[in-house]
């Protein structure tokens, strides 16, 4: 048959449109490997690490190619190290400090959603640590050393924050005091204000409270003197001499008070003298790390604590005292946290400890002296015989142990609001959540979302205390145990 050129043109057309898509469709790699890469880490051989990874697996469901590994509970381990880095992941789960630690010294494997126990929210450097505290606080003044400006900067814009830059030893107070929601030192010192609105005076005296008793405190107190202002007076809560925060607080007109740790913010708060109050909290400064500040967002194993506080004045109706025994240097973020949620009836009592062996001692006089006494994830107060002895002094003097582990219920405790419940199905929702906002690009940068609350009492206890449940904290409550 003869072919005309432009039946030559027709084919040519053809073959060219052929050989397109053939280099296109080459081009893409099978439906497997297109899925996106999710890495789950966690520590070999603890349980509840791995059925909560687990459990996320299976929430994250098929359209995704998932892929566990286990830590070795060692500084280095290359095989893990090596295999994550090969896994190329586009975002990486840490389940507990261990993992965190790991993939963030790591660096380079895509951006964290971690799991946080509360040993690493102690951990957390000054973004963190604000973001979890004051999600709306969005004005910071930095004072710290020029060579990390720059990387500085870059964080706060991941974080989405509004950052000015000061000298290391700015002066006045009053001009730092309204830069911003909240003041950053290089060591990693961050200052809270407790009430944005309140201004302070041009030459309002500075006086610093804190509770010379605890070593952290004083670490604290003297990072804050050598990078600040002047402060002009220092009141120690275990001196002798001080024993009246009022009557000390009072021979001053007008000032501004420094309130170095959870406990001396309590004592303050009760004083009502109208002055600005700052809180400074030790986070962890990590200089060297600051381009990596922002790579992180994840999900509190705990509860918010004032999920704790209502739960609470649902079920008891009346005003209460509770102290709170913990360690500074493991659980003072969920004491200031509970602590700047205002409630009405609930006093939380703030009763720092730097050792189990302390705690014990101290555990009789704070049934007797409080309703009772709340007991929160710390590791210090973790050991079984102070566990315990928890048990016996509430039921022994009928007070109040409300706590946010379960088991404590089960054994007799009143109540407890958890961020883990049976089948962690909540808790993983909203890892899947973090994890598919980085997948698609959101910036959720710094964001950490607490679990939500799932609530056990037990019955019994809350019988003997004369208390009783009203049907909707029992409708809410995950178990009820000595019915």
């Amino acid at each position: 048959m003869r072919r005309t050129i432009r039946d030559f043109d027709i084919i040519s057309v053809i073959m060219r449109v052929i050989l397109v898509f053939l280099a296109f469709a080459c081009s893409q790699p099978c439906n497997a490997a297109t899925k996106a890469r999710v890495a789950i880490v966690h520590l070999k051989g603890i349980k509840p690490y791995q059925q909560l990874g687990k459990s996320i697996t299976r929430t994250l469901g098929g359209n995704l190619r998932l892929k566990t590994f286990e830590l070795d509970n060692k500084p280095n381990d290359k095989t893990t190290e090596t295999n994550l880095k090969k896994f190329n992941a586009d975002v990486v789960v840490c389940v507990g400090r261990k993992a965190y630690m790991f993939c963030d010294l790591l660096g380079g494997i895509g951006p964290l959603v971690s799991v946080y126990d509360s040993t690493l929210l102690s951990e957390l450097n000054p973004f963190y640590t604000l973001q979890y505290l004051r999600p709306e606080a969005k004005k910071i003044v930095a004072l710290i050393d020029e060579s990390a400006s720059g990387a500085m900067a870059k964080a706060a814009e991941r974080f989405g924050l509004d950052l000015t830059m000061a000298q290391t030893n700015p002066d006045p107070w009053h001009k730092i005091y309204a830069g911003g929601d909240a003041i950053i030192l290089d060591s990693g010192v961050l200052i809270l204000k407790t009430d944005p609105a309140m201004t302070m005076s041009e030459n309002a005296p500075v006086i610093a409270v804190l509770d010379g008793s605890v070593t952290a405190y004083q670490e604290l107190l003297k990072d804050c003197v050598r990078q600040l202002p002047a402060i002009d007076r220092i009141i120690d809560l275990s001196s002798d001499k001080n024993n009246n925060l009022a009557d000390e607080l009072a021979s001053s007109k007008d000032a501004m008070v420094l309130c170095i740790g959870a406990n001396s913010y309590q004592q303050c708060k009760k004083i009502d003298t109208g002055w600005p109050t700052l809180i400074a909290i030790k986070t962890t400064p990590a200089k060297g790390d600051i381009d990596r500040w922002g790579n992180n967002s994840g999900v509190s194993m705990f509860i918010e604590p004032h999920e704790q506080i209502e739960a609470l004045d649902m079920l008891a109706k009346k005003p209460l005292s509770l102290a709170l025994p913990y360690n500074p240097e493991n659980s003072e973020m969920l004491v200031l946290k509970a602590l700047l949620y205002k409630h009405n009836n609930i006093t939380v009592v703030p009763l720092p400890a730097s050792d189990s062996g302390w705690a014990s001692r101290a555990i009789n006089k704070a049934f007797a002296d409080h309703d009772g006494v709340w007991v929160i994830p710390d590791k210090t107060l973790s050991v079984a015989p102070l566990q315990k002895l928890l048990l016996e002094e509430s039921l022994k003097q009928k007070k109040i142990l409300v706590t946010m582990m379960h088991p404590y219920t089960k054994r007799g405790a009143m109540m407890s609001v958890s961020g883990v419940s049976k089948d962690n199905g909540a808790l993983c929702k909203r890892i899947a959540e973090l994890v598919n906002g980085r997948l698609n690009g959101s910036n959720t940068a710094g964001r950490i979302v607490s679990s939500p609350a799932s609530i056990s009492l037990n019955a019994r206890t809350i019988e003997k205390l004369k208390f009783k449940a009203p049907d909707s904290i029992l409708d809410r409550a995950e178990d009820v145990y000595g019915k």
